[in-house]
């Protein structure tokens, strides 16, 4: 797996206190996310994949709010940057 996805599904394990379990499933939707990307630059069709359902999925109702929220602080600031 990507490194950078990695380093990302850790943080996340961090910031909202994942068990283990919770980890490996985040770790695995991170790879279909990866797999659906690059299916994508191939030019596959594919099915439309939604990272925040399946998280959802996977996490408790706060976490699943903690990480909107960390979400929405993210693209606020990247906006920032490129204003």
């Amino acid at each position: 797996m990507e490194w950078r996805t990695e380093r990302r599904v850790n943080r996340l394990a961090e910031q909202l206190g994942l068990d283990v379990a919770q980890t490996d499933a985040v770790r695995a939707i991170f790879a279909r996310r990866l797999d659906y990307i690059e299916a994508r630059r191939r030019g596959d069709t594919v099915d439309p994949f939604n990272l925040d359902a399946e998280l959802e999925q996977v996490l408790t109702a706060d976490q699943f709010a903690a990480y909107m929220e960390r979400s929405q602080e993210e693209i606020f600031n990247r906006a920032e940057l490129v204003a």
